[in-house]
């Protein structure tokens, strides 16, 4: 599954960035006015070979060498520009080459199988695979990355047939592909081995108390500018008057309210914004939360984001989290670990196989200072 997400998010996440990093080209300079004497030129800084600490060969696979101009190669074709980034220096090299050595070393022996099994993804199963993946995608970062689109003038759409098209991409999704054809094709995690994981693990899947000096609370926030106009401000103090006369006569319908009428994301929570102390809110607010008795709804709070409708809600102490409400994400996991051991084997047998030598080890780690006596 490494295999599997290395590829997907190279596709979806690398592949969205970097065609536009490439495609911001410096504006020339502007020639300086006319001095009456040339500033001496400084002397530029000898350029550091950040590869330098590898070795000619960094590894074999069938007595074929694996080069150090490969693993550069492989590397540097994730920068277009052909610019390493600051932060990656010759230590990092030193910390990192063990992996990108064994990464390269991994995708040959996969293109050897997949070339064996006569296996190439087309533009169309790409295009396929990379719905198919956006749809499983969480909100949040489906979000994201359509933002990202959009600040380059692209829909997801366009992006996605833009990827189908690029044959990194491809070649890309098609390891994906056959990971998933191959040794993950009988990966599976069940509702009982989900429920033994849990059994087994309780402290996994607690909650801890609130503490003592903080307070839970949830509000209904219509939101105004403080530099809106007078109108604004009085459409929204009429709004959240309007609200409030609702909950003097029904005060069950807060969370129903809260997630029609709230301007504030945790509307979709019903209003609640969960256990906080005090310095974590805009002190208006504070001040009015912490004035509450729990199940109390607050009058209108002015802060600088709009009027509040404040409820103070009963602290929790600790709790398990019941296994209905885990069990989607605790299946995702423990077959997310299934996965890792399958690629794991499969990689081990493919590297035995091809008698794969490494010629590359990271460094040793510090030794700890000697206690003073």
């Amino acid at each position: 599954m490494k295999i599997a997400k290395m590829m997907v998010l190279l596709a979806l996440a690398g592949v969205v960035v970097l065609p536009a990093a490439a495609a911001e080209k410096k504006a020339p300079a502007k020639k300086a006015a006319a001095a009456t004497k040339a500033a001496p030129a400084k002397k530029a800084e000898p350029k550091v070979d950040v590869w330098a600490s590898l070795p000619a060969n960094v590894a074999e696979i069938d007595g074929v060498a694996v080069t150090k101009g490969e693993i550069i190669s492989f590397f540097m074709a994730q920068f277009p520009d052909g610019n390493l980034p600051p932060f990656f220096t010759a230590d990092l090299v030193k910390q990192l080459a063990p992996r990108l050595v064994k990464g390269v070393v991994a995708s040959k022996l996969m293109d050897k199988e997949m070339a064996k099994a006569g296996f190439k993804a087309t533009a169309e199963q790409t295009r396929k695979f990379l719905e198919e993946e956006i749809k499983k995608a969480p909100k949040q970062q489906l979000d994201m990355l359509t933002q990202q689109l959009s600040m380059q003038g692209k829909t997801l759409d366009q992006h996605i047939k833009e990827m189908a098209a690029n044959p990194m991409a491809q070649k890309q999704i098609a390891k994906a592909l056959f990971a998933k054809k191959t040794f993950l094709k009988n990966i599976n995690v069940t509702e009982q081995e989900a429920r033994k994981f849990y059994a087994a693990n309780p402290k996994m899947f607690q909650t801890p108390a609130d503490a003592p000096d903080s307070i839970r609370a949830s509000h209904i926030l219509i939101m105004v500018d403080e530099k809106a106009t007078e109108a604004q401000k009085k459409a929204a103090l009429d709004k959240i008057n309007s609200i409030k006369k609702q909950l003097d006569k029904n005060p069950k319908l807060f969370e129903a309210l809260a997630k029609t009428e709230s301007k504030c994301p945790s509307g979709a929570n019903g209003g609640s914004l969960g256990a906080f102390g005090k310095g974590q809110m805009v002190p208006e607010f504070e001040k009015a939360a912490f004035a509450l008795k729990p199940g109390q709804i607050s009058g209108v709070v002015k802060t600088q984001f709009g009027y509040h409708l404040i409820r103070r809600d009963a602290a929790k102490g600790a709790s398990t989290i019941p296994f209905e409400q885990v069990k989607d994400n605790l299946i995702a996991y423990l077959t997310e670990q299934k996965a890792v051991e399958a690629e794991k084997k499969y990689m081990d047998a493919l590297e035995k196989k091809a008698k794969v030598k490494y010629f590359v080890q990271a460094p040793a780690a510090p030794k700890a200072a000697p206690v003073k006596k």
